[in-house]
């Protein structure tokens, strides 16, 4: 038979071993495992609540931003200076109502047009931003609008009802302007004192300033999964630029349901919510931007093609989603750190060589206090008395 030393055989020695180590072992690694879930449990609720709380910020402030747009056309349409105008139709009231358009594009900065169009999509004013030095643009350079959608959509409205456009890229003159403008267009019909309707005060509203809010509110979260999506599920802002505006650029593939079809199913079809995927976390809820007396269309991406249909307002949403992948979600955890590993081998060679020694001490004692027979076998009543450390069996 094998031995480690001339009293203490390798088989009796490797038994009392497995006996030492292999219990403190399993329940070492049950501990270990049951905190690894605890943790991953708690980072997961942890972020829930951090990443709930981000996107409800940004749900308040994207829908903010669209009331003020609300507020300013109300009271333009109630202007008694257009009122006036829209009675006599008299050129210096005009030019008064110019000026005023011109101080609330300066002011406001939230406007890349402000306008008045009449019964037939001819502008009549008109206001341009130009980069922060707002210009009444001249009688020449007026257009005419008749075949956008959003004149069309909103000439057919009642008094007091706003149309809202979907949040699309700018046209002008037929093509996507370029640098893209993100734009969404408030629009209501106007009225005269005897109640004709005379045209619409249509206000085109800075996108990328309802986007760069949304972003700065989400900044402090995970900038690879902080996402605004429309009704459809495409890109509204993304941290890939290369995924917005799928819908205006023809790139129908360039979508979140095409990328992440599981989670769009869910997510699609509930208000808000979160969802553990094998991949990582979604967290979401749903903006609501529109009003009592808001309407809304599908929009077309084509300069000359009417919507087609009309948007309820409750159809009308934008997803709000901050995505958090495994490797992040449970990154910063003890237990993912290549300190811990390392200790944790440690450890367990520190156990083994410990359950080691205590089986060579326990054997070794035992064999000191008893001894062998001449024929190598032990006394019964000997063994009799012994505790664990001394089975009989262990030494075949």
């Amino acid at each position: 038979m094998t031995q480690l030393s001339s009293d203490i055989p390798l088989q009796a020695l490797l038994k009392r071993f497995a006996l030492i180590y292999l219990p403190v072992v399993i329940i070492l690694s049950i501990i270990l495992i049951l905190s690894i879930r605890f943790d991953q449990q708690l980072q997961v609720r942890n972020t829930e609540v951090r990443e709930g709380s981000r996107i409800e910020i940004a749900k308040e402030r994207v829908t903010q931003d669209m009331l003020a747009v609300d507020t300013d056309l109300r009271v333009i349409a109630n202007l008694p200076l257009l009122q006036r105008y829209l009675d006599s139709g008299n050129p210096k009231l005009r030019t008064k109502l110019e000026k005023f358009f011109l101080v609330l594009a300066r002011e406001t900065h939230r406007y890349d047009q402000i306008r008045y169009l009449d019964a037939n999509g001819k502008e009549v004013v008109r206001i341009d931003y130009n980069a922060g030095k707002p210009a009444i643009v001249s009688r020449e350079q007026l257009q005419n609008k008749s075949g956008r959608y959003y004149f069309s959509d909103t000439i057919k409205l009642d008094q007091g009802n706003i149309f809202v456009s979907p949040l699309d890229l700018n046209i002008e003159h037929g093509s996507l302007e370029i640098p893209y403008k993100p734009m969404v267009r408030y629009g209501t019909p106007v009225f005269d004192s005897e109640g004709h309707k005379k045209g619409i005060i249509l206000l085109n509203y800075f996108g990328n300033e309802l986007l760069k809010d949304f972003r700065a509110v989400m900044q402090g979260g995970n900038q690879h999964g902080s996402m605004l999506l429309n009704r459809d599920g495409y890109w509204l802002s993304s941290a890939n630029s290369e995924d917005e505006w799928g819908f205006m650029l023809g790139r129908n593939e360039r979508t979140f349901g095409h990328d992440f079809p599981e989670a769009w199913r869910t997510i699609s079809a509930a208000k808000q919510g979160y969802l553990l995927t094998k991949i990582g976390l979604f967290v979401y809820t749903t903006a609501y931007p529109l009003l009592e007396g808001h309407h809304s269309s599908s929009g077309s991406t084509l300069a000359h093609t009417r919507s087609q249909q009309d948007v309820m307002t409750h159809e009308y949403n934008w997803k709000i989603v901050s995505f958090i992948p495994n490797d992040i979600l449970s990154g910063a955890a003890f237990y993912n750190q290549p300190f811990f590993r390392k200790l944790l081998v440690v450890v367990y060679l520190l156990l083994a060589l410990a359950a080691f020694l205590v089986a060579r001490i326990a054997l070794s004692a035992y064999s000191t206090e008893t001894g062998r027979s001449v024929h190598g076998k032990l006394d019964s009543r000997s063994v009799a008395t012994r505790g664990l450390f001394f089975t009989p069996d262990l030494w075949v």
